[in-house]
């Protein structure tokens, strides 16, 4: 979609937009950091230009060393930036490990996007459900509506996080509808149980 046909969505929605922004800390898609650097400046333009309040990244990290990396490339970034908020999502990489979650809290102030279907131990679920400060999520993502169960596995640990975080937001994300499959899916879900309001859009555009 045209970023300046999004521009006009985003502005109609009435939510604070978050850039959905693709990245990879650990290998910077084979450029250098000062290449990569520019790169990242066109994503933080793109949501500037659409009133975002949140840049989304992923550290693309598999290894403690990449981690470690990736992570102080993340910081060095939004220490540049003064008008965007970088958030993190739990992405199958080391931040989504005992070790690298405990670190990134730590030793960061970044906020999470959790995606439960990103974090394959379970007892990293529990510390994300339990022990991680409500103030260091910023939102998270869930894959089943009541309504449409794309992965039922997930439905109980969706379903407390929506209990033990009620007022954070909660974005729909199905993997296996897209466009306007999706749409109508997710209308049909508002119309049997309307659900409640929330302050954050996501975009990719």
């Amino acid at each position: 979609m045209p970023v300046k046909q999004l521009f006009g969505i985003v502005a109609r929605s009435g939510k604070i937009p978050c850039l959905a922004g693709t990245t990879d800390f650990a290998r910077l898609s084979g450029l250098k950091w000062p290449d990569y650097q520019r790169y990242l400046n066109i994503q933080a333009s793109q949501a500037r230009f659409l009133g975002c309040r949140m840049l989304r990244l992923f550290l693309q990290a598999e290894s403690r060393a990449e981690f470690g990396t990736a992570l102080g490339r993340v910081v060095e970034f939004a220490s540049s930036l003064r008008d965007l908020e970088i958030v993190l999502e739990t992405h199958r990489g080391w931040e989504t490990h005992p070790d690298g979650l405990n670190h990134l809290l730590a030793q960061t102030e970044i906020r999470l996007v959790v995606d439960f279907a990103n974090v394959r131990e379970r007892a990293v679920r529990e510390v994300l459900l339990k022990d991680v400060p409500q103030r260091r999520i910023a939102y998270f993502h869930i894959r089943n509506l009541p309504t449409r169960p794309e992965r039922p596995s997930l439905a109980a640990c969706e379903a407390r996080a929506e209990e033990a975080f009620p007022q954070h937001p909660f974005l729909w994300e199905p993997k296996t509808l897209s466009g306007w499959r999706a749409v109508e899916a997710f209308r049909t879900y508002l119309d049997r149980a309307p659900l409640a309001s929330t302050d954050v859009a996501t975009f990719s555009p």
